[in-house]
């Protein structure tokens, strides 16, 4: 319904980055409550690091548009992951012609280099870090498990 292409890799793909991001966002959530003495106060955390992480994904303002002071969070952020993955998988060897307001026709997978700063090619880079994410909030949560005891009076 949005345009993407029926294709196994790019479904497949487009599987993987959601459900990473569904174990990403778990697992963070089960880090923040290991990691804190009480559930209320790893949801006051969690208030903070959401809109932060949503604000700083690519979606809102692109990239290129963030402040270069700002950059780092954007690619700190597990969010921001998912989308370049997502657009990337989905339509960065796109040679199709779009058409640009102003401007003359550009294919779209310039369009997202020049303007977005999403490359095709970085994909592979993009799944590993996917992964990272996971398999870190994974084992701090499990650190914090087995270390961090609260219940001392």
């Amino acid at each position: 319904m949005i345009g993407y292409d029926w294709k196994a890799d790019k479904f497949f793909y487009f599987l993987f980055f959601i459900t990473a991001s569904f174990n990403y966002f778990t697992l963070f959530g089960m880090m923040l409550v290991a990691c804190t003495p009480s559930a209320l106060l790893a949801n006051i955390l969690i208030t903070f690091a959401l809109p932060l992480w949503n604000l700083f994904a690519g979606f809102l303002i692109v990239r290129p548009a963030i402040p270069i002071w700002w950059r780092w969070y954007y690619w700190a952020n597990p969010v921001s992951w998912t989308i370049y993955g997502a657009v990337a998988s989905q339509f960065g060897e796109n040679g199709g012609l779009l058409s640009v307001p102003g401007g003359s026709p550009v294919m779209v997978k310039e369009f997202l280099k020049d303007n977005l700063g999403i490359r095709h090619d970085f994909l592979g880079y993009v799944v590993l870090v996917h992964f990272a994410y996971i398999i870190a909030f994974f084992f701090v949560f499990g650190y914090s498990i087995k270390f961090f005891n609260f219940q001392k009076r």
